[in-house]
């Protein structure tokens, strides 16, 4: 008998890589053949994992067109497996996988449009944490200044790119005429983002305040 540890993995790689081949032997016939029920499961997965995609990377999306976003959504699926039943985490590996995949490599700046769409993500995501005033900071005594204890808000993150990133994400989003046009040399960008309230802000940092950073 076929463990149910063998049948998940069967089940996955027809489900992620088309290989039904060794599934296929442990389903038996009913009123519609197997081959076209992993079809229709096949389909509605892909449907999914792509809509999830879409959701976390619109601007990716919008650059590149609905067309070859599916078809990057459809090469992406089988390397990275969902982690758990829970869309939300799904697809944070698609940076990574822009930078090495050769179609999307003629867009040089759409990994790191990805990236930055991923920490927005991530900010809008992360813990709420109480955030210090400089008031409050002015309420303090110097005699206490050695034991304070200060961390970053969860939600912040800075990050790089040769490309005007902030730019490009900022002319894509929804309300924005889409007609303006962005200077692809005007990079590098060093970006810092954080969610200190209930909005996520992106703010493009000087290359002396990035050092600090």
């Amino acid at each position: 008998m076929t463990r149910l540890a063998d049948l998940q993995s069967q089940f996955r790689a027809a489900m992620l890589n088309g290989n039904s081949d060794q599934i296929l032997t442990t389903i038996k016939p009913g009123g519609v053949a197997p081959e076209v029920s992993l079809l229709v499961y096949r389909n509605n997965i892909a449907s999914s994992l792509t809509r999830a995609l879409h959701d976390l990377y619109p601007v990716v999306g919008r650059l590149v067109g609905e067309e070859f976003f599916n078809a990057l959504a459809r090469k992406y699926m089988p390397t990275e497996p969902l982690p758990h039943g829970r869309l939300v985490d799904y697809g944070h590996g698609f940076p990574a996988f822009l930078r090495d995949f050769p179609p999307a490599t003629e867009l040089p700046y759409l990994a790191d449009v990805a990236a930055l769409e991923l920490a927005w993500n991530k900010a809008f995501h992360a813990a709420d944490a109480q955030v210090i005033a400089p008031e409050g900071l002015q309420s303090i005594a110097p005699a206490d200044f050695p034991r304070l204890n200060v961390h970053l808000h969860p939600s912040c993150q800075v990050m790089w790119s040769g490309h005007p990133i902030v730019a490009i994400w900022s002319a894509n989003q929804d309300g924005v005429r889409h007609d303006q046009t962005v200077d692809l040399s005007a990079g590098p960008d060093h970006v810092f983002i954080a969610r200190p309230h209930q909005e996520v802000l992106i703010y493009r940092l000087p290359e002396d305040e990035w050092a600090f950073a």
